[in-house]
């Protein structure tokens, strides 16, 4: 009988995407601000076009495209776009889902990977603490520790009251979100997402239990499983 859903964080509940377009937007202001050579909306144009093209090193490129190097470190862009306060919400569809299985009594949970002052920020922006009844950031474990790590899979075991058994855990991410279920009987689900690692290959090959379009499907899944 499953006794708690846990989800992922980032392109399960909320849009990677759109934390990006926030940190952009923060980066942006804080270089106009501080150089006075472009607009925050260059800035930002700038960053857009060259994520775009190859997501790797932005900030880099950026400094060197408009000769910052000077006058810009890219730690400091870095420090910005992680501490930022970001302006995102979760996916359409979410909100009540979590409260429908809220009034079911199930216990939540959410298992996120990330630096622990992004991800803080992004809870803290959601407003989404009341919600659930655990939340572990991985990175406040270690770095070793993220996903595909089952390390924070027993932490919620543990913190939560409940066996592998009785877990569903629900990710988008096929490089580290399905392993978990070659090593405990949690039961792993994949949600379709427009995401950045949607065409990641299965890490050690290990896909997923179900797989779902919307969030609201997961009752069908419980359904199947508590027959």
């Amino acid at each position: 009988m499953i006794k708690a859903i846990i989800f992922d964080l980032d392109d399960t509940l909320i849009s990677e995407k759109d934390y990006v377009v926030s940190g952009f937007i923060a980066v942006s202001n804080y270089v106009s601000n501080k150089v006075k050579k472009h607009t925050s909306k260059e800035i930002f144009e700038r960053l857009q076009n060259l994520h775009n093209t190859n997501p790797n090193k932005v900030f880099n490129r950026m400094i060197d495209d408009l000769n910052f190097s000077s006058e810009i470190d890219v730690k400091e862009l870095i420090d910005v776009y992680r501490s930022h306060k970001p302006v995102i919400s979760l996916f359409e569809g979410a909100l009540p889902v979590i409260n429908k299985l809220k009034e079911q009594k199930y216990k939540l949970g959410i298992i996120t990977d990330g630096y622990l002052i992004a991800q803080k920020k992004k809870i803290e922006s959601l407003n989404i603490n009341n919600l659930f009844d655990e939340i572990i950031m991985t990175d406040a474990l270690g770095k070793e520790y993220w996903k595909p790590s089952v390390i924070p899979f027993e932490l919620m075991s543990k913190k939560l009251n409940v066996d592998y058994s009785e877990m569903i855990y629900i990710g988008d991410n096929p490089r580290k979100d399905f392993y978990v279920s070659a090593v405990y009987p949690i039961i792993t689900v994949r949600i379709k997402r427009d995401g950045y690692y949607q065409d990641s290959n299965y890490f050690q090959d290990v896909k997923e239990k179900f797989s779902i379009n919307k969030l609201e499907e997961i009752f069908n899944i419980i359904s199947k499983v508590n027959l």
